[in-house]
């Protein structure tokens, strides 16, 4: 009798343990993280983002990121981004607010990064240039559609000059140096690391009128209104990760650059000249200030006749606030 009960008890275990096994067997396997594809265009656009990746911030939200580098500016990113062959773009403010003119359904889901004194117009002393005046009658190489344009035009504005007393050169970022260097063009109106690469080129033969006082453009990331309906919780696992991202930089900066500066395949010491020209603040963010300079491009580009739209759009219907309200309420001082 006793080894009967023993025999059953042995059956027992193991017909248990092979039960369990088989309950192990059919548990469902871990799910794969959401993969996400985020546009990098230049250093400091993309800064955070690839500070992020680096980092890990988005595995630690549960994202699979990968970074695409194929976009050479932000009007670029955002093409690519509606086409559907990204689904984050990082840009400037003014590419954002052309591509919403054009009637783009995107929208702004942070701020990351303002630099200010990022601009400006660099000429050649020999073509006759030593004052802002000079340049009435001179050519000069501005990015259509992108924020060096706003730039342009204001800086005109503000000297009492207006496009016509200019040649406007439409240039692509990358032939910035060679359209001057060579002769084709007699100033460049750019953003850093391109000014400053140009003002050491030229050495000194250059003349320099900054953004300081003028303009502070702001760094964007943005998504179609579409991915954002449909992926909520993705958008806010990328904004915190962004937003871990931003804390780290400011707190190690030396690090931080070095990554940039291997992702980019730009020198370190050139990338923290760049940071120190643009006095670059890092802080993800969505504040008013925003809206206002969103509205205030708006109006140059209907006066200038660069859109078919004669009133404002409600930018509020094109910022995306739950993300970041959900992660930090005081980063958001947009009036809504």
């Amino acid at each position: 009798m006793l080894k009967k009960l023993l025999w059953s008890g042995i059956a027992f275990i193991l017909v248990a343990a092979v039960t369990g096994c088989e309950q192990v067997d059919q548990q469902e396997p871990a799910r794969p993280f959401p993969k996400v594809t985020i546009a990098t265009t230049s250093a400091f656009t993309g800064y955070i983002i690839v500070v992020a990746h680096k980092q890990g911030y988005f595995s630690d939200e549960g994202l699979d990121v990968t970074l695409s580098s194929a976009y050479p500016h932000g009007k670029a990113s955002l093409m690519a981004m509606e086409e559907g062959a990204v689904d984050f773009a990082p840009s400037s403010e003014t590419p954002f607010m052309r591509a919403v003119l054009n009637g783009s359904e995107i929208s702004i889901v942070a701020v990351t990064t303002i630099p200010r004194n990022h601009l400006a117009v660099v000429a050649r002393k020999d073509k006759g240039i030593e004052t802002f005046s000079d340049l009435k009658g001179k050519t000069v190489a501005v990015t259509i559609g992108s924020n060096g344009e706003y730039f342009l035009d204001l800086v005109l504005l503000m000297n009492g000059f207006s496009r016509a007393d200019l040649t406007y050169v439409n240039t692509k970022p990358v032939e910035m140096i060679e359209a001057i260097t060579t002769g084709k063009v007699d100033a460049v109106a750019t953003w850093d690391p391109i000014q400053l690469k140009v003002r050491k080129v030229l050495g000194e033969n250059t003349r320099v009128f900054t953004s300081q006082g003028v303009y502070d453009p702001m760094f964007i990331i943005s998504a179609t209104k579409k991915y954002i309906a449909s992926n909520p919780d993705i958008v806010k696992k990328v904004v915190q990760a962004l937003y871990n991202s931003s804390a780290f930089i400011n707190a190690n900066h030396i690090e931080a650059r070095k990554m940039v500066s291997e992702y980019y395949k730009v020198d370190k010491v050139l990338l923290e000249e760049t940071e120190a020209s643009s006095n670059v603040k890092f802080d993800i963010s969505l504040n008013q200030s925003l809206l206002v300079l969103l509205e205030d491009q708006t109006r140059w580009a209907i006066k200038n006749k660069l859109t078919d739209l004669t009133e404002v759009p409600n930018y509020l219907d094109y910022i995306y606030l739950d993300a970041l309200e959900e992660i930090n309420s005081d980063a958001v001082t947009i009036i809504h």
